[in-house]
Formats: C-alpha cells, sequence, structure tokens
C-alpha cells in the first residue's frame, strides 16, 4: 500500500524552476508540478526526496536540500488524503535542459 506521504523537490537555478507533468494516475492528474512521490517503509522524508527526485529526473543531488514546506494532498473532493514535503535545491549550475 502507498503511504499518505510524499516528498518533492524544487529546483532552481537563477530565476528558473524544473517541473514534471503529472501522470493520469496521480496526484494533481496532467498538472505541472515539483519532481516527487511517495515515501517507502522505513524511509525518511528527505531520503525519498533525494530517491524520487533521481527517479523523475535522472538527475543525482549530490548536495545538502532543505525542508521549506508542506503541500497537503487533496482528493477529487477537496478532502486531504495526504501530505507532501518539500525541499529545495538551488543549483549554481544548468543541470538540465530548458
Amino acid at each position: 500500500m502507498k503511504s499518505d506521504r510524499s516528498s518533492g523537490v524544487i529546483l532552481k537555478y537563477g530565476k528558473k524552476v524544473l517541473l514534471c507533468k503529472r501522470a493520469d494516475h496521480e496526484t494533481y492528474a496532467g498538472k505541472w508540478f515539483i519532481p516527487s512521490g511517495h515515501l517507502e517503509k522505513n524511509e525518511t522524508p528527505k531520503e525519498c526526496a533525494y530517491r524520487e527526485f533521481y527517479e523523475e529526473t535522472n538527475i543525482k543531488i549530490e548536495e545538502e536540500i532543505s525542508l521549506v514546506g508542506f503541500i497537503t494532498k487533496k482528493d477529487d473532493e477537496g478532502k486531504t488524503k495526504g501530505l507532501i514535503y518539500v525541499y529545495l535545491y538551488e543549483s549554481d549550475e544548468k543541470l538540465y535542459l530548458i
């Protein structure tokens, strides 16, 4: 069973951020969102953020990331169904194509 908790990373480079389009079967389906995913058993939110960011982008973050906030996950009826831990990684070098 998937956790009701997820983690994601905002990758900031200058005035730009990296977003991914959500799959049709995921929370916020079809929307642009930060790379994120569900916590696995015995995984910390920060460990999840590093793992999911790599799985979603194929970019491995070696530096420290900082917790900057939380997003409440809601179902189609607006009821709370979980929590997303949001981390920030500010890069001095371009790690992706824009």
